[in-house]
């Protein structure tokens, strides 16, 4: 936390983000979860993502992005494997519609041995 104040960010624990003046029903217009679900299991991904949905603008976006095959193998801390059809589901349990999904840098074939390829998944409130 501290190197992000001293590099000029606002960063804040989710204690401190509670209490801070960000802490506004619909303040923003997208919320980004990335590399966080495939260290949970689907459950638990839910039940934080519905805990910080209200904070989402009407139009707002949720924008997740988790990791491709070689990526997940890569950490042991890592739970579940979320790939485009979990990430659809995850999506639809909180209300949302899937807009868009794409691999990322490289086609999804990259994935089985590059561990930077992500999967990325954009929605919206339905």
């Amino acid at each position: 936390m501290r190197i992000a104040h001293n590099r000029g960010f606002v960063a804040f624990t989710p204690e401190e983000f509670k209490k801070s003046s960000f802490n506004k029903p619909q303040y923003f217009e997208s919320i980004l979860l990335a590399h966080v679900a495939e260290h949970m299991h689907q459950k638990e991904t839910i039940a934080l993502l519905e805990e910080y949905l209200y904070l989402l603008k009407q139009n707002g976006k949720l924008i997740i992005i988790t990791p491709q095959e070689a990526g997940y193998r890569q950490d042991p801390t890592h739970v579940e494997f979320v790939d485009f059809a979990k990430l659809r589901n995850l999506a639809q349990q909180v209300g949302f519609t899937v807009v868009r999904q794409y691999s990322f840098p490289l086609p999804c074939l990259f994935g089985h041995f590059l561990y930077f390829n992500e999967f990325i998944s954009v929605s919206i409130r339905t």
